[in-house]
């Protein structure tokens, strides 16, 4: 545990009666446990869990302030993503709710906080890590009931105020990473550069404009696949961009790697769009697709099934009806391979009562198809019961 001042510099506090440390290592010996600190000056900011990188549930109450102030100051590279990521999770929820003034006043510190990493954190893969927004499925699974609409805009607000709001720094980080020979290679730091693509490029396009549009066209022609593939993935996302042709395009360049093509089709089904349902099913009666190919199907329908919340659960129920088409394919050869697949319809009644009735109908029709294994017809009876 360590404790940053307002000012960024570190803060000495006393633990349980202790000689006043900028930082201390506590010892957790039971389920629950009380320790007493004294000797906090006003500002100070609590940065929990240094260096710690197991998978923990972390609850704090931490106010807007604190997490401004390690975002912007932490000396721990985990400590700053955290305060990152629940300014962003609290914007979406402060959204989700209505409350305006409460998403304006997270969305200032976090813009100021993201503004100042931008021109000060060297390290790429930390960067990338503090501009990545928060998983769609994480956030929604957080409630007992999934709010697909309300996860879906919050986090749409998030990325367009972001992406207005940094285009400016935005732009710069790209030109000194993206644009300059580090990106290239396969040396650690060239690998971490390239992981700012996704991010940057998904907040410049949600931010609007045609200079980001151009600036994700030109880097899908980028002589280093990675880029390439991760800018179209973001441009898969945007509405107004001609994805058919851009698919055409991308496809000559790359059929000739399947693992490309994989990634490539991750980014299609992935693709927050409205016709991405229907792109996926052509697709999944086409050439391209083989059901014998474990890696090719996890490709198209994993991150449209399981990730990709917003367009599954279109309210028309038509990604519900292709994926249940899809799986009375698969179950009766790789039975395996599909469970893997139905996280959502498993959890069909944490789903709205509309959604639910759809995925019900669905399931209903699953449980009843030939050549459905006995393990899943037993599985689909005990949940519709």
């Amino acid at each position: 545990v360590g404790f940053v001042g307002a000012d960024g510099r570190p803060a000495n506090v006393s633990i349980d009666g202790a000689p006043p440390a900028p930082e201390v290592t506590l010892l957790l010996a039971g389920r629950t446990q009380r320790f007493s600190l004294s000797g906090v000056a006003p500002g100070v900011a609590v940065s929990v869990l240094r260096g710690y990188s197991a998978p923990v549930d972390l609850a704090v109450d931490h106010d807007t302030a604190a997490l401004a102030t390690l975002l912007t100051h932490d000396p721990d590279p985990f400590g700053r993503w955290w305060a990152s990521e629940e300014l962003m999770i609290r914007s979406i929820d402060a959204h989700r709710a209505g409350n305006v003034a409460e998403v304006d006043q997270l969305m200032a510190a976090l813009s100021a906080g993201l503004r100042s990493a931008i021109s000060t954190v060297d390290d790429p893969l930390l960067l990338a890590q503090l501009l990545a927004v928060p998983d769609e499925f994480m956030l929604g699974d957080r409630d007992p009931m999934v709010d697909v609409g309300g996860v879906a805009a919050g986090l749409d607000m998030l990325r367009s105020r972001l992406g207005a709001e940094l285009a400016e720094p935005l732009g710069r980080l790209w030109e000194r990473s993206l644009q300059s020979p580090q990106a290239l290679g396969t040396g650690s730091q060239a690998i971490a550069t390239r992981m700012l693509v996704e991010p940057v490029l998904a907040l410049l396009l949600a931010g609007g404009g045609a200079d980001a549009r151009n600036l994700a066209l030109h880097a899908v022609a980028h002589s280093e696949p990675t880029v390439g593939i991760r800018a179209f993935a973001q441009l898969a996302h945007v509405d107004s961009v001609d994805l058919d042709a851009l698919i055409t395009e991308t496809y000559a360049r790359w059929e000739h790697s399947p693992r490309l093509i994989d990634r490539w089709l991750r980014a299609i089904s992935g693709a927050r769009r409205a016709d991405t349902i229907e792109r996926v099913r052509t697709i999944a009666a086409g050439p391209l697709y083989d059901r014998n190919d474990r890696a090719r199907v996890m490709a198209l329908w994993f991150p449209f099934a399981t990730r990709n919340r917003s367009v599954f659960h279109h309210p028309s129920g038509r990604g519900y009806r292709i994926f249940v088409d899809e799986l009375g394919e698969l179950m009766p050869t790789n039975a395996g391979l599909a469970v893997r697949l139905v996280g959502d319809l498993l959890q069909f009644k944490r789903f709205d009562e509309h959604r639910s009735a759809l995925l019900r109908t669905e399931l209903e029709r699953m449980a009843a198809m030939d050549g459905m294994p006995d393990f899943a017809v037993g599985i689909l009876q005990s949940l519709l019961a």
